[in-house]
């Protein structure tokens, strides 16, 4: 942690978005610079269609690696204690990041002036969850809200289908419930860790709480337009409560 490979592999997807969007706009201006007759374009209009082109991918992107990237930053809160001096009374023990034992955690904060590797970390982290865990679904939220009159009219649209990745596989008038699912995911597999690794009795029972409450909820609504993608998506999640159950049980 700390260094360039850290920093190079969380901003990657961010990378490759960028690069979405430039190949996206370096080919509509081609289009445009190629265009000799017709009616002359309006500013307006080019750069709407420069936004059809370039949004949809670098929210496809996004989409696609924002669990496991999320997951990397929300790691570095999670910090495993180990006994440094059995001997000692009451025993010394020191704290390393889970997924990097060679970076000790502490609580030294730049924000005060303190300076360490694992201060250093944490505010990237920080800056990075701001980025990806909280803007990118609210990036799809405020997106699909935009398109809802389309999808109550059952209009289809140039930037509906370039956003279906997001609403395809739900009734119409749950066309928001795929950033839901992703906030589960999310607090499952990320916002949990902020609970600290020697309170991980209540980390599991927090996860179990929400993965029923959310699978109660599936149970009624069943928002999506298979009935057997809504049971298999309400048997997976009443699984997961069934294996978080057998965790909690073994910690107890």
């Amino acid at each position: 942690y700390g260094r360039a490979p850290l920093v190079l592999m969380l901003a990657l997807p961010l990378l490759a978005a960028l690069y979405e969007g430039a190949m996206a706009a370096h080919a509509r201006l081609t289009a445009l610079a190629r265009e000799s007759s017709g009616r002359p374009r309006r500013t307006s209009d080019g750069l709407r269609g420069l936004l059809l082109r370039t949004v949809p991918g670098m929210l496809l992107i996004a989409f696609i690696s924002l669990i496991a990237v999320s997951h990397r930053m929300f790691s570095v809160f999670d910090c495993m204690s180990f006994e440094a001096d059995s001997l000692s009374s009451p025993p010394r023990s020191s704290d390393f990041v889970a997924t990097d034992l060679s970076v000790a955690c502490d609580d030294k904060e730049v924000w005060r002036g303190e300076s360490s590797e694992y201060a250093r970390v944490k505010l990237i982290a920080v800056l990075l969850i701001v980025v990806w865990p909280v803007g990118m679904p609210l990036a799809f939220v405020i997106v699909l809200f935009s398109l809802r009159h389309s999808f109550r009219t059952c209009r289809g649209t140039r930037l509906t289908r370039a956003t279906s990745f997001l609403h395809r596989e739900f009734e119409p008038p749950f066309f928001y419930w795929e950033p839901i699912v992703l906030g589960q995911r999310l607090f499952i597999t990320g916002w949990i860790q902020l609970i600290p690794n020697h309170l991980q009795v209540i980390r599991i029972f927090v996860g179990t709480l929400v993965t029923l409450t959310y699978a109660t909820v599936l149970m009624f609504l069943k928002p999506y337009l298979s009935l057997k993608v809504d049971m298999v998506s309400i048997a997976s999640q009443f699984s997961l409560v069934i294996v978080l159950l057998c965790a909690l049980l073994l910690k107890v």
